[in-house]
């Protein structure tokens, strides 16, 4: 099974701008791969919004199976996101009978069920920041996950503007890491909600 834990995720609003970006590299276990052999789908869009997690990355395949569900809940606000993961567990409970409760020894430690992946969500009612256990956050101006997310921070603190560009500002916050992170590599991947999906070249090593 193929594991992003070699992954960034940046989210940044701009006004009504939402842009999540992502470095475009696929990894399973220790072997990694990038395009044009391995084109990664790391951005869902699931209704009305895009979701991008830093974990498993079966849950890319999972998310978009739950956007072709007419059931699905439209994750737009703080309270439908939570919903929408509720929605989403119980489908993964119910239909795919090889997802565990919790992982191995997981039980001693956790009263909640667990993700074992932290998602960011470009919604129409904001950007937010869901846990494993299924916490949201709302973030108005930016949000990283994933492996390389200090650096990303640390570059969003400085590029940062409310009147900025999100998608361009999300691109360069994400190339940083894929350049800095030993775990975080490829070309970054931006989509900007409701607007252009584009690849940008990783920034020179």
């Amino acid at each position: 099974m193929g594991v992003k834990a070699m992954t960034v995720v940046v989210g940044v609003k701009c006004g009504e701008q939402i842009a999540i970006a992502t470095n475009g590299e696929t990894s399973f276990g220790d072997i990694r791969f990038a395009p044009p052999n391995v084109l990664g789908n790391d951005i869902i869009q699931v209704k009305s919004s895009l979701i991008s997690n830093a974990g498993w990355g079966i849950y890319s395949d999972l998310l978009a199976r739950a956007h072709e569900d007419p059931e699905c809940p439209d994750p737009i606000d703080e309270r439908s996101v939570f919903d929408f993961f509720v929605w989403f567990w119980k489908q993964l409970k119910d239909r795919y009978h090889y997802v565990n409760d919790q992982s191995q020894g997981s039980e001693s430690r956790d009263p909640f069920a667990n993700l074992e992946s932290t998602f960011l969500i470009a919604a129409p009612g904001g950007l937010f920041k869901i846990t494993e256990h299924f916490s949201v956050t709302r973030f108005h101006q930016f949000a990283t996950t994933g492996s390389g997310e200090d650096l990303a921070l640390g570059t969003l603190e400085i590029l940062y503007q409310p009147d900025g560009n999100a998608s361009a500002i999300a691109a360069r916050a994400a190339q940083t890491a894929a350049k800095y992170d030993a775990h975080s590599r490829g070309p970054i991947e931006v989509w900007t909600l409701g607007g252009e999906r584009r690849v940008v070249e990783e920034a020179g090593r």
